[in-house]
C-alpha cells in the first residue's frame, strides 16, 4: 500500500490509497503541493522533529511546477553579490515585491541551494539578473530522462522510482 523512494539525503512516502482513505490519516504537519517548496517544507518539518508529515499532491506524480521550470534555480554568486541580487529582484518586480522578503530570499539563497544537496555545476545570466545566478546541472541534464530539464526535475526524478 505504501511505496518508498529516496535520494541519498531525502526520503518520502507515496500512498496508493484512495483519497477518502488518505484523508483520514493523522498528521502533525500537512504540506499541500509537491513542488520544490512543498518538498522543502516537508523535509524541514521532519528535520525540526515533526514525526508525522503528510505531503498532499493533486497530480499523479510529485514535482509540481518546479519540475516544469525552464531555467534553473537562482542564488547569489557569493556574499558580495547579495545586494546586487536584491536590487535586480526589486527592479524586476516593478514595485510589487515585499523588500524585506526579497532581502531574506536573496540573503539565504546560497544556503538554500546548498541545503538541497544537488550539484548544480553551471551558472548563467538570465532574465533581469546582472550576474550569472541561474544554476543548473549540465551533467545531470545529459544523463536525465527529463531531457535536459532544470534542477527540480533531477531532484524529483531521484526521489521517485
Amino acid at each position: 500500500e505504501v511505496e518508498r523512494g529516496c535520494t541519498p539525503t531525502r526520503h518520502f512516502l507515496q500512498t496508493t490509497r484512495p483519497m477518502a482513505a488518505a484523508a483520514t490519516t493523522r498528521t502533525e504537519v500537512l504540506v499541500i503541493g509537491s513542488g520544490l517548496a512543498g518538498l522543502a517544507a516537508a523535509v524541514a518539518a521532519q528535520e525540526a522533529g515533526v514525526r508525522h508529515v503528510t505531503l498532499l499532491e493533486k497530480a499523479s506524480k510529485i514535482g509540481g511546477n518546479s519540475s516544469k521550470a525552464s531555467s534553473g534555480i537562482n542564488a547569489a554568486v557569493d556574499a558580495e553579490d547579495v545586494a546586487s541580487f536584491v536590487d535586480d529582484t526589486l527592479r524586476s518586480g516593478r514595485g510589487r515585491c515585499d523588500a524585506a522578503l526579497v532581502r531574506l530570499l536573496c540573503g539565504r539563497s546560497r544556503a538554500a541551494l546548498a541545503w538541497l544537496g544537488v550539484d548544480l555545476d553551471s551558472a548563467t545570466r538570465l532574465g533581469g539578473h546582472s550576474a550569472a545566478r541561474t544554476r543548473r546541472s549540465l551533467l545531470l541534464a545529459a544523463a536525465s530522462p527529463c531531457g535536459g530539464q532544470p534542477p527540480g526535475c533531477f531532484f524529483f526524478h531521484g526521489c521517485h522510482p
